[in-house]
């Protein structure tokens, strides 16, 4: 039986759970049916379990090549039948023999080395340095760019000024106390989200969110008539001043409100008990407890809530619609010129080197290095050393 003859396995296990164990194994396996070693790839998240998975390969071999015993519980595990101590000081000496040229160790070195293979392809220097996504290294460039921007010394003054509207119009107006502290959090936060999808129509578009009209996403004519109404509503049912100003405070802040408007105590409390009751409103006939006190709605009380209720849902979908189309153009604006001036100079964060394989979201579509066969794959073994 040969290695082609081996079906792929998927391991999914928790931590603590043995994978390591049986990833060690699983190699041994492909040795005693003639892989070469070098020829596998023994990829993980971590050098340390990296490391691991080669100690638990070399310990297991070191004990079954002195003892029969041993020998026969490697071959249980690996699932090879007849496996001898002779058979395993022979994968030993091989493995040894191919420690340089071993591929076990994490994604991120992996994926560096196919990088290094490639640098002209991909558009990046042939010499690059790998920082920490999350260092400080990474952070003082992200920040440099963003205080480029807004000290113009990147870009001209119309493209600051757009950049600059982009972040009000993200915030809306909120006051912030950095403001390159802020714009650094945006890109924190949404900067993989945009390299995985850097399509403006995917960003604060309704039809992208709803395929289908969604009856939440359209302006109500009749806000201030249904304010009126749920007024005289509440006037009429002679409820005790508390409860009456309750409906009063509501029906006011909700006729006035806009996108940005702040989300004050009578809209928040009342949203929160007539937002669960929103298929049942425009039928009547429905009773909201406001402050220990039962207010039974009729159809056109009803009604009126719910024209009240979807015209701030609405305002707060626009507002979070505008929001996420301005992260889109704060995140664009830094891509470029982060790219420009960090890239292209030779830094790479390990996430950068894993979007330079995916050739969807490189810059104008990247260059694919995954074809299956003809010259073009021959120079990719090649240019990778045959190993895999």
């Amino acid at each position: 039986m040969n290695a082609s003859q081996v079906d792929h396995l998927a391991i999914l296990a928790s931590a603590g759970s043995g994978k390591t164990f049986r990833l060690a194994h699983r190699f041994i396996e492909l040795m005693a049916r003639g892989e070469e070693p070098e020829r596998i790839g023994a990829m993980t998240f971590s050098r340390k379990a990296a490391g691991e998975i080669f100690d638990t390969i070399v310990n297991r071999l070191c004990e079954a090549s002195r003892t029969e015993d041993i020998a026969r519980d490697v071959g249980r595990h690996a699932k090879v039948e007849g496996l001898r101590s002779r058979d395993c000081l022979s994968l030993l000496e091989s493995l040894l023999e191919a420690m340089d040229r071993l591929q076990i160790g994490t994604l991120d070195s992996f994926a560096v080395r196919i990088v290094r293979a490639f640098p002209l392809e991909l558009g990046i220097p042939m010499e690059f340095d790998v920082m920490e996504s999350g260092g400080s290294v990474a952070r003082a460039a992200r920040s440099e760019v963003l205080r480029g921007i807004l000290e113009r010394r990147l870009v001209k003054l119309s493209a600051q000024e757009g950049f600059l509207q982009s972040f009000k119009q993200a915030t809306f107006g909120e006051e912030r106390k950095s403001l390159v502290r802020e714009l650094d959090r945006f890109v924190k936060d949404f900067h993989t989200t945009y390299r995985i999808h850097p399509v403006e129509s995917g960003w604060g578009v309704a039809g992208k969110v709803w395929p289908r009209p969604s009856p939440w996403f359209s302006p109500v004519k009749d806000v201030k008539e249904g304010a009126a109404r749920l007024r005289a509503f509440a006037v009429a049912k002679g409820y005790p001043d508390s409860i009456r100003q309750r409906w009063f405070d509501f029906a006011d802040e909700a006729a006035r409100y806009r996108p940005g408007s702040p989300w004050i105590r009578p809209i928040e409390y009342m949203m929160k008990k007539l937002l669960p009751l929103a298929d049942e409103l425009p039928r009547g006939s429905i009773a909201v407890r406001l402050d220990r006190t039962d207010c039974e709605l009729d159809a056109k009380a009803g009604e009126a809530c719910m024209a009240l209720v979807r015209h701030v849902m609405w305002c707060e979908i626009l507002k979070s619609l505008e929001t996420t189309s301005g992260i889109f153009q704060i995140l664009h604006a830094f891509e470029g010129i982060y790219n420009d001036r960090v890239r292209r100079l030779g830094l790479l964060t390990f996430e950068d080197v894993q979007f330079l394989l995916y050739p969807e979201t490189s810059p104008g579509g990247g260059t694919r290095l995954s074809t299956v066969s003809g010259d073009d794959r021959l120079y990719i073994d090649y240019r990778l050393d045959g190993r895999l």
